[in-house]
């Protein structure tokens, strides 16, 4: 460790941060289970998770019904179940962990396969969906399409690679573009033509990583992209891709009825591609 003379100092002044955004990967697995125990035993008394609270309440309704020794298993599951349901974002987990504390114990212990979204997970969308909304027109409709486009097929492919994507808004923006649809565009949006390297490394400066950057903007977060060469982009989790594929919200499924997906195939790796008429 080092001493305070040790470490290392930065002038202020000459502090630059030389990039628009950061995206950080915070997977630590075994410190979200220990906060979902520890958020369960705060509430509902000791369960038995070892969570480490230091002034465990009493049992709730539910901490007593849910430690029966006929109850074992469900008490055994619920950590689990919250961790999946949460996909490892601390956001979901505090509104999955709230569905719980206010839940009939019955429900927790014998719970049912739901077809539909919690009314608090929809509104936490809805507030983030209304930030995309009140952009102005043009990052606006490019928010929109982008979310309704990756949302469109399911969750588990790879994603529609980045080319696809723009390939799919830009004819989306041209005029009459759904009465085009059957129209055979050969022109890729990016050349297939081999560059030296130099070249390669100048075109996606200027072409691919500004028109990439725009869309995850304009996304606010929503879209990420996974880390492959040909820019997967997917939604940022799946309970957010249920929310706009459901049509949870009326703005995301007015812009995907503008959205043109019957020359998108996916191949065995599970990428979208754009494929020619007639074949």
């Amino acid at each position: 460790m080092l001493t305070p003379s040790q470490t290392p100092s930065c002038d202020p002044s000459n502090f630059v941060q030389p990039f628009d955004y950061v995206e950080m990967n915070l997977y630590h697995h075994n410190q979200f289970n220990r906060y979902i125990d520890w958020d369960l035993e705060r509430e509902h008394g000791d369960l038995g998770l070892g969570s480490g609270v230091q002034s465990l309440p009493p049992h709730s309704e539910l901490g007593k019904r849910i430690t029966k020794p006929q109850n074992h298993e469900a008490l055994k599951e619920l950590p689990g179940r919250i961790v999946e349901q949460a996909e490892m974002n601390i956001s979901l987990a505090r509104l999955r962990l709230d569905n719980i504390h206010r839940a009939h114990p019955a429900d927790v212990i014998n719970p049912t396969v739901a077809d539909v979204l919690p009314a608090n997970i929809v509104a936490f969308f809805d507030a983030g969906m209304k930030r995309i909304e009140e952009q102005a027109p043009p990052q606006r409709a490019l928010g929109l399409r982008v979310i309704a486009a990756v949302t469109n097929f399911d969750f588990d492919q790879r994603g529609l690679g980045f080319e696809v994507l723009d390939e799919v808004l830009r004819n989306a923006e041209r005029p009459n573009a759904r009465h085009e649809a059957n129209r055979t565009h050969s022109a890729p949006v990016m050349s297939t033509t081999a560059l030296p390297k130099s070249d390669r490394e100048d075109e996606d400066a200027h072409v691919l990583g500004p028109r990439l950057r725009e869309m995850l903007h304009a996304t606010r977060g929503f879209v990420v992209v996974k880390p492959f060469t040909d820019y997967p982009m997917v939604a940022y989790c799946k309970t957010f891709h249920m929310y706009a594929k459901e049509n949870y919200n009326e703005a995301l499924m007015q812009a995907r009825e503008g959205l043109d997906f019957r020359k998108i195939q996916f191949d065995a790796s599970g990428l979208g591609r754009l494929v020619e008429s007639g074949r």
